[in-house]
């Protein structure tokens, strides 16, 4: 991932990892460990801001959320990553989320590290989290993976933000991702881990569980042929299903982005300093990657959070003047709707072909005007999924337009 500011000036590298890994060690068996008890009464780390018991009718969901923010090469680290955590979190402790049959998150487990000393992140509980090292990463991630795989309906979520290289092998799926810290003590290499053996890992020990990675970080090439290491606990298994549906901020030799400085046209389209990535999947998760249905609540489904993600992205990304990518999914075997929403949105871009350039409005009813978020073409909004009447320079209004897909293009003709 690479740091922005509103025109690319100002690159610091690139941000945004995410990683799965195992303890070593442990078990008799690589599947062997022991598991954990599906309650989870108490704290017992420092980095699981989150414990709660659930009644044995909700699935319980599990949260992990790694911002690794600070780098052996100081000028790559991520400004802001404690408060861009502490954002994520947020989003997942709010109980008024709804999962399909009633799951409930259960647990939120972080790790993070800012530039500027000790995270602390408010959950359930306050705590400063642990560093996202090689060893706190491996913990984090084996009781992450246990705890979806302990009850017959778990549920798993990860995000997972710092640097990340790709190499040109095993199908473009040899992912590099950064650890805090160097590789072994007093050296200059940072520590990493590969995606391909780690996410094996967690579709075996997490087989026909939903489970849901949204991985941001840059898949620029890596030339140094250096293989990073993948879950030393757990041999890979190439045969195993795809469980897990993976989500990547950006395609193959695609770059992620930091946002330090956003435009205020960006600000206007909902970006805020961060990754802008994850913004996106945010932004989808909230309601605008529903599946269009006839009834509330629609349900979110990678499919549909997907071609939201993208259009926030590449709507973000030409406010910001920067070359993005697609955004891409890996489908799983297990899973359905990752949220169900009762306040399903639509991002529409209305165009106009005749000069000069108008104003734009959008309305409900005829009667409360929304008007648009830019002044030029693209005029942009962000809309409830219903129908909406336009109209330019206060004129007459258009017949009603439809919004049934997370994103609309309209265009004049639409409008009569």
């Amino acid at each position: 991932m690479l740091a922005s500011e509103t025109s690319q000036r100002s690159r610091s590298g690139k941000t945004v990892a995410f990683l799965l890994m195992v303890v070593q060690g442990e078990g008799s068996s690589p599947l062997a460990r022991k598991r954990s008890s599906p309650g989870f009464p108490k704290f017992f780390c420092m980095s699981l801001v989150a414990a709660r018991n659930l009644s044995a009718s909700n699935p319980p969901v599990h949260v992990l959320v790694v911002v690794v923010g600070v780098y052996l090469d100081s000028s790559q680290d991520l400004i802001g990553a404690g408060a861009f955590t502490q954002k994520i979190v947020d989003f997942w402790k709010d109980t008024q989320l709804k999962f399909d049959a009633h799951g409930q998150v259960a647990t939120i487990d972080v790790l993070a590290s800012d530039r500027n000393g000790g995270v602390t992140i408010a959950g359930d509980r306050t705590t400063i989290v642990d560093l996202p090292t090689r060893a706190n990463a491996a913990r984090a991630m084996r009781d992450w993976a246990d705890r979806i795989a302990a009850t017959t309906k778990g549920v798993g979520v990860l995000h997972w933000i710092g640097h990340g290289k790709e190499q040109l092998a095993r199908d473009g799926s040899a992912i590099g991702l950064a650890c805090h810290g160097p590789k072994w003590p007093a050296s200059a290499v940072q520590a990493a881990f590969g995606w391909a053996p780690a996410i094996n890992a967690v579709d075996q020990l997490t087989r026909g569980h939903p489970v849901y990675c949204f991985l941001d970080a840059c898949r620029t090439r890596d030339t140094t042929e250096r293989e990073p290491l993948g879950l030393d606990e757990i041999e890979p298994v190439w045969e195993e299903l795809h469980n897990a549906h993976v989500f990547t901020s950006t395609s193959r030799l695609g770059e992620a982005f930091w946002i330090y400085d956003p435009s205020q046209n960006a600000i206007d389209a909902g970006l805020d300093k961060g990754a802008l990535g994850t913004q996106a999947f945010l932004s989808a998760l909230s309601g605008f990657g529903a599946h269009q249905l006839n009834s509330l609540p629609m349900p979110i489904l990678p499919q549909s959070l997907l071609a939201s993600a993208e259009a926030f992205i590449m709507r973000w990304a030409a406010h910001q003047t920067l070359v993005c990518r697609k955004p891409q999914l890996r489908v799983g075997h297990a899973g359905g709707a990752i949220l169900l929403t009762d306040k399903p949105m639509t991002l529409v871009d209305v165009l106009k072909s005749a000069a000069p350039q108008h104003n734009c409005e959008a309305s409900e009813d005829g009667l409360t005007a929304v008007k648009a978020e830019t002044a030029t073409v693209p005029h942009e909004f962000r809309l409830a999924r219903k129908p909406h009447k336009f109209r330019f320079d206060s004129t007459t209004w258009s017949r009603d337009i439809s919004l049934p897909h997370p994103y609309m293009p309209i265009s004049e003709k639409d409008f009569s």
